[in-house]
């Protein structure tokens, strides 16, 4: 019932382990090799656009958040000083200079002079 095991077949599956491939497929490996390094470069390209594209985006966007906080600022001023003005627009001795400077209006009795201001 056993048969005697070939001295060839053991020979054969140790030569497997150092199988070496034709040249042929050694090419085609070559080629997958190469063309597998090539879109991997080419990915890492497109990556790096993105990237740079995305660092480019936000920068802009950082000097544009700088530039409306001065706005910002500039504009929180403006609001103070005419709440100031608002808050003196109740004294009647603010309006009464108003009025001296802006429409010539004099108190009984005062004579006004005009002097040019350029000079």
């Amino acid at each position: 019932m056993y048969r005697p095991v070939e001295q060839s077949s053991i020979h054969k599956s140790v030569n497997r382990r150092n199988y070496e491939p034709k040249p042929k497929s050694r090419r085609k490996i070559a080629k997958w090799k190469k063309l597998i390094l090539v879109a991997f470069v080419v990915y890492l390209v497109f990556i790096g656009k993105g990237m740079y594209s995305q660092q480019q985006s936000i920068e802009q966007k950082r000097l544009e958040v700088e530039a409306l906080e001065q706005q910002l600022t500039a504009i929180q001023q403006e609001h103070e000083q005419l709440k100031t003005k608002e808050a003196r627009l109740h004294d009647e001795d603010y309006i009464a200079e108003i009025a001296r400077q802006n429409y010539y209006l004099s108190k009984p009795g005062e004579v006004l002079f005009i002097v040019p201001q350029g000079r």
